[in-house]
């Protein structure tokens, strides 16, 4: 499991079932403010076609990375990626009462 800024970079088994849209940009997540983002180089990125649930919710896309890619942000370290399956979703907190979003 990696980190950058609010997004979470997990190594998973497989993809996951279900209908994806490509996304051309490599565009993980934008920021709220700055207008910085999240970008997936050397790699296709996809994003679930539908949410149903909150898990979903979280969610920003997955990736299968055949060769070394990358996740770089302007004002974080890129993140190495090795061959295999990603799924990027947005960070959150858990303040011992409710759940929440992590800002970057």
């Amino acid at each position: 499991m990696k980190r950058q800024g609010d997004i979470l970079i997990e190594k998973i088994s497989t993809m996951p079932e279900g209908n994806f849209v490509k996304v051309n940009s490599g565009i993980v997540a934008l920021g709220e403010f700055s207008g910085h983002h999240h970008k997936l180089q050397n790699a296709i990125l996809v994003k679930p076609e539908e949410r149903n649930n909150n898990e979903q919710d979280s969610v920003l896309g997955y990736s299968i990375v055949e060769k070394d890619a990358m996740l770089v942000h302007q004002e974080h370290n890129k993140i190495d990626l090795e061959p295999g399956v990603y799924k990027f979703s947005k960070q959150r907190e858990f303040d011992g009462r409710a759940s929440r979003a992590v800002h970057d």
